[in-house]
């Protein structure tokens, strides 16, 4: 986005004011400034915009009470983790990381394994594959278009996958952008406790277990 230079007359309680919240929410004048007149002109800056998304989502998995925030760089990223209920009983990480540099890409989502064993391994392997057969079926009931088929990618540690959408460009509401990924962060875990719970079942039984809470959270 474009900057311009501007000088701006105040008066000394405005500017008091002015300093205060900038001082609460650390960081300069001109950037507390320009997010006071993108609020009013409804046209928040990127950034501005990064941080009250990752605000939400932290709001959003807060009451969920499904996840535990363990921390959250501000405007750019935010960390959680929960249990899976299952024979590893391993812990799950999950890191989100908003871009604010691209104008397609609007986020990435690793899940990082808190253990090594194979069979778990596995059967996420296994897990992630049905939510992409779920996506697939799905993909047009999606309210942001951000999923693209096959798009999650194991790297030995972790499964990530981006999330495309012209954010910027569209000026989508922080609102619809965090609850669509807050909503999708939580559908991942939640999808992998049933998962679980019928690990042992038929690869039908298997899809349906994923297929339901995709329901539930999407097709609300």
């Amino acid at each position: 986005m474009a900057q311009g230079i501007v000088s701006v007359v105040m008066t000394e309680e405005v500017l008091e004011k002015l300093d205060a919240l900038a001082g609460k929410k650390g960081q300069s004048r001109s950037r507390t400034v320009n997010e006071i007149l993108g609020d009013y002109f409804d046209l928040l800056p990127p950034q501005a915009k990064i941080d009250r998304v990752m605000e939400e989502i932290a709001g959003i998995l807060a009451e969920s009470h499904l996840l535990e925030t363990l921390s959250k760089a501000k405007g750019s990223s935010l960390q959680c983790r929960g249990d899976i209920q299952c024979k590893y009983k391993p812990k799950v990480r999950y890191r989100l990381q908003l871009d604010g540099k691209s104008a397609n890409k609007l986020a990435t989502l690793h899940i990082v394994l808190r253990t090594q064993r194979a069979g778990f391994t596995r059967h996420l392997m296994d897990y992630f594959s049905l939510v992409q057969a779920v996506e697939r079926a799905n993909i047009e009931g999606v309210r942001l278009k951000g999923l693209v088929p096959e798009a999650f990618y194991y790297d030995g540690k972790k499964f990530s996958r981006d999330f495309y959408y012209p954010w910027q460009e569209e000026n989508l509401e922080p609102a619809l952008i965090s609850n669509f990924l807050g909503g999708y962060l939580m559908m991942i875990h939640e999808g992998m406790n049933r998962y679980f719970q019928v690990m042992d079942e038929s690869k039908a039984r298997r899809y349906r277990a994923v297929d339901s809470v995709y329901q539930e959270f999407f097709r609300r």
